[in-house]
């Protein structure tokens, strides 16, 4: 995927080497985003301070997550797919239900901005 300095997600072809589909939907820059564990699906985060889950296979939005106060740079799939690790300039990582609208867990770090998730 491709995205700063786009509010745009692109996903490539590994193949041929040519853009298959945009992820459309962020109103700032992307600054984080993963392919799923079984690639069905991709998260992103950036400068609206969400966290966004897509179709990879279509390219259409399954879930738009809000609660950052700030950026979020970084994004991470748990390792079966079920969860979404998010980071941000807030000084807080929060733990999303691929399944759920709600976040399942908030983390107040006071440690400044999370670059990263895992």
């Amino acid at each position: 995927t491709e995205g700063f300095p786009r509010p745009v997600a692109r996903i490539w072809n590994v193949t041929n080497g040519q853009p298959e589909r945009d992820l459309v939907g962020h109103t700032g820059w992307l600054l984080g985003a993963e392919f799923s564990p079984d690639g069905s699906k991709v998260v992103t985060g950036g400068l609206d301070n969400t966290v966004r889950l897509w179709d990879a296979n279509t390219g259409a939005p399954v879930r738009t997550w809000s609660g950052h106060a700030s950026w979020v740079h970084c994004v991470a799939f748990s390792p079966d797919g079920r969860w979404v690790a998010s980071g941000s300039s807030d000084s807080t990582a929060r733990v999303w239900s691929t399944e759920s609208n709600d976040p399942v867990r908030g983390f107040e770090l006071d440690a400044g901005t999370v670059k990263s998730v895992a």
